[in-house]
């Protein structure tokens, strides 16, 4: 609006500017981060961040893999190890004060709260980011789903086991007493032992 000394209206003053290279590289970054979403996706990996003084972001995937929603959950440190089992939650913790103190590393694995329904294992990874004074400048880091391969893993050891029974005994006897004692802690249902001739 263009006004003249005494301050009467004289009309519209525009600017125009190209805006061109602001939209394409706002359109690179929407692509980037649609890519980034789909690699998490299919990778079941998700990922989060804090600032020292932030709130921590999640990532779609991170909600998916520790099966809660951004409607239903609020992400921060009190509330993700709520969502760990009982006996993973203090193991945990240690790791985690040792990276956001001493700059550590944190690679761990343990098991959500029984009550998110079938066992599920995740791997939790994380970096820190300390100034020169060794105070928190950001956190970050990546939830996984490792449930498939906990399995897999539990499955080889307990074909393990069962080889290493069949081949150390010499009755059929002795290999069903050492089942049920070597492969017990594989199985979730206890061992019934046959009478062998």
């Amino acid at each position: 609006r263009v006004l003249d000394d005494d301050g009467a209206f004289r009309g519209w003053l525009y600017r125009i500017r190209d805006d061109t290279e602001h939209r394409a590289l706002y359109d690179e970054l929407s692509h980037r981060g649609q890519q980034l979403a789909e690699a998490q996706s299919i990778a079941g990996v998700g990922s989060w961040e804090r600032l020292a003084t932030g709130p921590v972001s999640w990532s779609d995937e991170a909600y998916r893999v520790c099966r809660v929603t951004p409607e239903s959950f609020d992400p921060s440190l009190d509330t993700f190890f709520e969502l760990l089992h009982p006996e993973d939650r203090e193991s945990v913790r240690p790791h985690y004060v040792r990276m956001v103190t001493q700059g550590d590393a944190l690679d761990v694995e343990c098991r959500l709260r029984p009550d998110a329904g079938a066992e599920t294992w995740l791997r939790v990874r994380g970096v820190a980011q300390l100034d020169e004074d060794g105070d928190l400048v950001r956190v970050g880091g990546t939830l996984q789903d490792i449930t498939v391969a906990k399995n897999y893993q539990r499955g080889l050891e307990f074909l393990s086991a069962m080889a290493g029974v069949a081949n150390e005994s010499r009755t059929l006897q002795e290999v069903l007493v050492a089942s049920d004692r070597e492969v017990r802690p594989y199985a979730r249902w206890p061992a019934v032992l046959v009478g062998a001739p």
